[in-house]
């Protein structure tokens, strides 16, 4: 009997943070190689990428939560059609950057800097978009996107929703 009532109050104890590390915060993470890659994996018809992302897109990474629905992408491009991402958008520096300490706790190769609350001034190699419609896989939802054209790297984040 005392070894069963043992096993009940583990049960109990666990059970917090089994809920913590699956279901109420179900972050999944998917990499791939190039535009190609992705879209064979069918990352833009399940609406973790979007439409206009550019097709020279390569090192895609991108964590989405499926319980807020937010998202957040990483990769690189070459200069000729970044402008298939951006170009319905408007540069601002007021962009509401994701929450820091999701980010921090989901994302571990998002820059600190570009979080918020509590960023600091992004450096001047980030320019800052803000984009009302974009196109994930039907449904338009406003993204924000991070351009360091210097690297050829792009930063791209849906917030809670």
């Amino acid at each position: 009997m005392i070894k069963h009532l043992s096993i009940i109050l583990l049960a109990i104890m666990l059970t917090p943070a089994c809920s913590e590390i699956s279901g109420v915060n179900d972050a999944v993470h998917g990499a791939y190689e190039n535009y190609s890659a992705a879209a064979k994996s069918s990352a833009f018809e399940n609406g973790w990428l979007p439409m206009q992302m550019p097709r020279s897109a390569t090192r895609i990474e991108e964590i989405h939560n499926v319980d807020s629905g937010e998202i957040w992408i990483r990769f690189n491009y070459d200069g000729r059609d970044i402008k298939d991402l951006i170009g319905e958008c408007s540069a601002s520096s007021s962009v509401d950057l994701p929450d820091a300490r999701r980010t921090t706790r989901l994302v571990a190769w998002w820059p600190e800097e570009l979080t918020n609350p509590g960023r600091k001034n992004p450096s001047s190699a980030w320019t800052l978009y803000y984009c009302s419609e974009m196109n994930h896989a039907g449904s338009s939802i406003s993204a924000g996107i991070a351009i360091d054209a210097s690297a050829s790297l792009a930063l791209y984040w849906v917030g809670k929703r």
